[in-house]
C-alpha cells in the first residue's frame, strides 16, 4: 500500500494552536463561511486528502473530527494528529468518523435513503477483515456511497476502515438469510471479541 505525508510535530502543534483559538467561534456559529473556509484550508495542511467535520459530541459538548475520508492510508496519521490535541473544555475530538446515534437515514444529493429495512451477508477471511454484501431493497437504483455511510454510521470509520473490505450492494440477496443492518454494530463486536 502506497504511503501518504506525515504532517510534521510543527504543523500539527500549530494547527491545534489556532484551532483553540477559534473554537469558542466555531462552537458559537457553525455556519460562518470564512471561518469554515479557513478550518478546511488548515485542515488540508496537514494533508490534502483529510476532511472534517464537527458537531455534537457523546461526552463533551462538541465533537471535532479529522477524517481519513474513507482512505485507510491515512488513519495512522489522523491518529496522530488527534493524539496530540489538547484538552478544550467542551470539546473531543476524533480521528475517524464515531459511530452515529441515529435512525439509518441518509440523505444524499437531496434523495432521502432508509436503511432500516436493509440486510447484510458478511464473508469473513483468514485475516480477521470481512466483506459485506448490503441488500438495498427499497431503492429504485443502487447506491454504493449509501452503503458506506451507513456502514460508518455503525461501525465508526476507523473500525469500518481496519476490518472491512469491499462493501458491495444488492437490490436482493440470492437464497441467504440476509441480518438486519440495525444489528451489523453488535455483530462485529461479537466476532472481534471472538478472535
Amino acid at each position: 500500500m502506497e504511503s501518504v505525508p506525515v504532517p510534521s510535530d510543527e504543523a500539527i502543534e500549530a494547527f491545534w494552536k489556532w484551532f483553540a483559538t477559534i473554537s469558542p467561534r466555531l462552537a458559537a456559529s457553525d455556519t460562518d463561511p470564512t471561518l469554515l473556509d479557513a478550518l478546511s484550508k488548515r485542515v488540508a495542511l496537514l494533508g490534502e486528502d483529510l476532511h472534517w467535520e464537527f458537531g455534537p459530541g457523546r461526552t463533551e459538548e462538541h465533537a471535532f473530527v479529522i477524517s481519513p475520508d474513507g482512505d485507510k492510508r491515512w488513519l495512522a496519521t489522523t491518529r496522530y494528529i488527534v493524539e496530540r490535541a489538547p484538552v478544550l473544555a467542551g470539546w473531543q475530538f476524533h480521528p475517524a468518523k464515531p459511530p452515529k446515534q441515529w435512525d439509518l437515514k441518509v440523505s444524499i444529493e437531496g434523495i432521502a435513503y432508509d436503511a432500516n429495512p436493509w440486510r447484510y451477508v458478511l464473508y469473513a477471511f483468514p485475516d480477521d477483515t470481512y466483506d459485506i454484501v448490503v441488500e438495498q431493497n427499497n431503492v429504485a437504483d443502487l447506491r454504493p456511497l449509501a452503503a458506506n455511510i451507513v456502514v460508518d454510521g455503525l461501525l465508526g470509520e476507523d473500525v469500518r476502515l481496519e476490518i472491512i473490505g469491499d462493501i458491495d450492494v444488492v437490490d436482493a440477496l440470492d437464497d441467504q438469510e440476509g441480518i438486519s443492518i440495525e444489528h451489523l454494530a453488535a455483530h462485529v463486536r461479537s466476532l472481534r471479541t471472538k478472535n
